[in-house]
């Protein structure tokens, strides 16, 4: 199988913190041109932090895309002065739950919907993190911090009372180890 060959690419819209193109490609298997809009957005990072005692730090906040409450780690934009996926754990970690971790190691990383988003999310372990008492939310955010036992986290993605995807992706890189 071959890459398909990109005939152009138009904006459709720009909204900041992502953007709208119209591909236009050819299938060079089939020699027939089709067209997909791509959402091109930055990379995102998503934090697995565990206290010295063992429990996983998870957050709950409203998302408008589901009108819900929602149940997650910590995670958001790697931005461009992060230097590695790495140092945005860091940084939303604290900025998120006001928890602090020296110890960053890769899970592993995903593309979240590949048929029209261009990017990658991370996935960190944060080990022995530790409470801080500074958070740095943005504006938009409404955080709950809260710490919870491995086995009561695996029945929560279980009974699907965590469902965000990429918290799911990352519990279940976390729980391979």
């Amino acid at each position: 199988m071959k890459k398909w060959k990109i005939l152009g690419q138009e904006t459709v819209c720009d909204f900041k913190l992502f953007k709208f193109y119209r591909r236009d490609l050819l299938n060079t298997h089939k020699n027939s041109e089709h067209h997909f809009y791509v959402m091109e957005t930055p990379d995102w990072i998503n934090v697995v932090p565990v206290t010295p005692e063992g429990k996983i730090v998870l957050i709950r906040q409203y998302r408008a895309g589901t009108d819900e409450i929602t149940v997650e780690i910590p995670g958001g934009v790697i931005d461009k002065e992060d230097v590695s996926p790495e140092a945005a754990a860091r940084r939303e970690l604290e900025e998120e739950t006001a928890y602090v971790s020296d110890e960053l190691t890769l899970l592993g990383a995903v593309h979240p919907n590949p048929s029209f988003m261009s990017n990658t999310c991370y996935f960190v372990l944060a080990q022995n993190a530790k409470r801080t008492g500074k958070t740095h939310f943005d504006p938009g955010e409404d955080i709950e911090t809260f710490e919870i036992e491995p086995e009561e986290l695996k029945q929560a993605v279980k009974t699907g009372k965590i469902k965000h995807a990429l918290t799911v992706a990352a519990l279940g890189l976390f729980f391979q180890e």
